[in-house]
């Protein structure tokens, strides 16, 4: 097993990267946040600051020269927000950044790169066969290319540079510190407001995963040794339908099921209706397991909502 005394974030003041953050300082791993002095900063990541001119190449290895890391998580990402998806901005998101890190790391180079994918990379999928990471890459969205793209040229990339690299593919997190237009803080508003949440027929199979266990996959995925330049999906490989979600909350947080408004809005154009992952070959891997069931995930996000509210 790889010890991991120093880490990089990349995108740490985003979801995933604000609880892996705060994960790392309570196992006293020495962090540090790389930030873009040109782009836009919602809120002040964990760890320590490493600050670019710009997310350039040349921008990145000067302000990392010196430094040396155990590992590296590339979490950023463009288009996650369906209303932020114009081309340009997802190749430069997702394509290019990634490159530009990874050029701008080759004299110091990481113990481990790791990669967050996503489950939009793949094609679609036919229920109730479960996505394999063999599953075909050629995603009918820009969002799900542009990740797709950054996938397969990161990996070549990091090989050429001999970088260690892995991807790991994101299936449907949840949990505190998602955008409030996102299906549970939006059903969850809705709900202690006791307002009509207006949501589509519900009939979409999802694979729902807990914000912790992503954070726990992540550090067992820096800490063992994984095959080299390879993609891994870190889900719950358990499906569930969006209509099951919805009543299951309404149901921990004692609401009337009519708030919920089934049918509502219309499917998305082309709306997936099957995105479950079969996440056997990371477990084999690392020995990460689930520790969260949907219900157990939902229960804990509302505690979490709780404190913050009080």
């Amino acid at each position: 097993m790889n010890e991991v005394r120093s880490a990089l974030v990349i995108g740490g003041t985003g979801f995933v990267g604000q609880a892996l953050t705060r994960r790392l300082a309570e196992d006293k791993v020495a962090t540090h946040s790389l930030m873009f002095r040109d782009r836009p900063r919602r809120t002040t990541p964990g760890g320590e600051l490493i600050e670019c001119e710009t997310n350039s190449a040349d921008a990145i290895a000067r302000a990392l020269d010196g430094h040396r890391f155990d590992a590296v998580f590339h979490l950023a990402a463009a288009g996650v927000m369906p209303d932020r998806r114009d081309p340009q901005t997802l190749l430069a998101g997702n394509v290019a950044l990634v490159s530009n890190v990874l050029e701008g790391m080759k004299n110091a180079q990481p113990g481990m790169f790791i990669y967050a994918g996503s489950c939009a990379e793949y094609s679609s999928a036919i229920a109730p066969k479960r996505i394999t990471e063999d599953h075909p890459t050629r995603p009918p969205d820009l969002y799900g290319a542009a990740k797709a793209s950054a996938t397969i040229w990161a990996s070549a990339l990091a090989h050429a540079l001999q970088i260690p690299f892995a991807t790991l593919r994101l299936f449907h997190i949840f949990g505190p510190g998602e955008a409030p237009s996102r299906l549970i803080p939006y059903l969850a508003a809705c709900l202690r407001n006791k307002t009509v949440a207006r949501l589509t027929g519900g009939e979409q199979i999802r694979d729902f995963l807990y914000i912790e266990d992503v954070v726990n996959a992540l550090l067992a995925a820096a800490r063992n040794p994984l095959e080299p330049y390879s993609a891994y999906n870190v889900c719950s490989a358990d499906p569930v339908s969006v209509r099951c979600a919805a009543e299951t909350l309404a149901r921990i947080m004692g609401a009337s099921l009519e708030n919920l408004n089934f049918g509502a809005i219309p499917y998305r154009p082309n709306e997936e209706m099957w995105i479950v992952g079969d996440n056997q070959r990371f477990r084999e891997a690392t020995g990460w397991s689930r520790t969260f069931t949907l219900e157990h995930g939902l229960k804990r996000y509302l505690q979490s909502m709780d404190k913050l509210s009080n």
